[in-house]
């Protein structure tokens, strides 16, 4: 049987919050983002900066917390169409 593939940076991310190292001051014991998380009720937030500062590896870590509320990737709606022209189309110059 053939192994699923996955990325390297995939394998090796924490899988918990406790294992995840550095930012303690904000995800240690008693940290903001820690009790947030821990509390269940996750407001909307974005995560910004450079790559492998551990964006995806805090989301990750907190969906699999039981108390979190499960965090999906959906798609937005598509967008209705109306008649062919419309005063904020946009057109290449």
């Amino acid at each position: 049987m053939q192994e699923e593939y996955r990325p390297l940076a995939d394998a090796l991310r924490p899988r918990e919050l406790d294992d995840v190292v550095g930012q303690s001051h904000i995800l240690g014991e008693g940290g903001l983002l820690r009790r947030i998380i821990e509390s269940g009720k996750i407001p909307n937030m974005i995560f910004y900066g450079p790559s492998g500062t551990g964006k995806t590896t805090v989301r990750g870590s907190s969906r699999k917390r039981p108390t979190a509320p499960s965090v999906a990737s959906t798609p937005p709606p598509p967008r209705s169409r109306t008649s062919g022209t419309s005063s904020r189309s946009w057109t290449p110059s």
